[in-house]
């Protein structure tokens, strides 16, 4: 894609604001362009800080500016237009999966115990396999509350009905906990965004970044199964086209 400057992510922080873009701007049907920048900004003052968060702010925004520039119309961002972001992230993956892993709040993880670690394991696999809107690399966009939690972890053995009123504050109590772990933990964006690799299954065992080893396996696994799509290659072609002159003019205005 020779239109997507890979100077975009050319630092850690970076690559976390192209990301957070990449996903906001996949699942929101949003049309005006200011919005869209107001809530990724907004979203990354809640995850970073400092040098970082200055990085991923003007990342974020130049790629925000790019994809605006061709992607988008009073519908809502073109079906051409999904698809190509989807491309994006199956091509940087590796890179998008690293960020996401440098930037986990593992000692929010930490404030759960064994129980509700498993928990919370069980709220993560809900949310892949009940997820209706996803990418091709995985990541999910479903809303999810305190309340949904106490329901979803009804579902798994325990009858909410049957709980005494006390029971039933422990139970809301946990939930609550969960959901604001899943927020400290940088896990859960924009209050229903989860990020591919916190949904690899091997994350989710452990609740804690793959080891080296454990990576290149699930590499391995993707490159058997097939890289980017059938279905977007020809979009992509003709798209990356287009936006290579645009990226051209966006370059001039300001640069990288």
């Amino acid at each position: 894609m020779q239109w997507f400057k890979e100077s975009l992510i050319y630092t850690d922080a970076k690559t976390f604001g192209v990301y957070v873009a990449i996903l906001y701007c996949r699942f929101s049907s949003l049309t005006k362009k200011d919005y869209v920048m107001k809530n990724c900004r907004e979203e990354l003052f809640q995850l970073l800080s400092g040098r970082d968060l200055d990085e991923a702010l003007k990342s974020a925004k130049i790629f925000i500016d790019l994809i605006y520039s061709y992607g988008s119309d009073e519908q809502g961002f073109l079906n051409h237009c999904e698809l190509l972001l989807e491309s994006i992230e199956e091509k940087y993956y590796n890179k998008f999966r690293n960020v996401c892993y440098k930037y986990l709040n593992l000692k929010a993880l930490k404030l759960l115990t064994d129980e509700e670690k498993e928990d919370f394991k069980k709220l993560l696999r809900w949310f892949k396999k009940g997820c209706h809107s996803f990418t091709a690399c995985g990541s999910c966009r479903n809303w999810i509350s305190s309340k949904a939690i106490t329901y979803i972890m009804s579902l798994t053995g325990v009858s909410y009905r049957n709980l005494s009123e006390n029971e039933k504050k422990e139970f809301s109590k946990k939930s609550n906990k969960l959901l604001q772990v899943l927020k400290e933990s940088r896990i859960l964006w924009f209050e229903s965004i989860i990020p591919a690799p916190f949904l690899e299954e091997e994350f989710i065992k452990n609740l804690k970044p793959p080891l080296e080893k454990e990576v290149k396996e699930i590499e391995k696994e993707k490159i058997r199964t097939g890289g980017i799509s059938k279905r977007l290659a020809k979009e992509i072609k003709e798209i990356s086209e287009r936006l290579k002159i645009l990226a051209e003019e966006i370059e001039k205005l300001g640069g990288y």
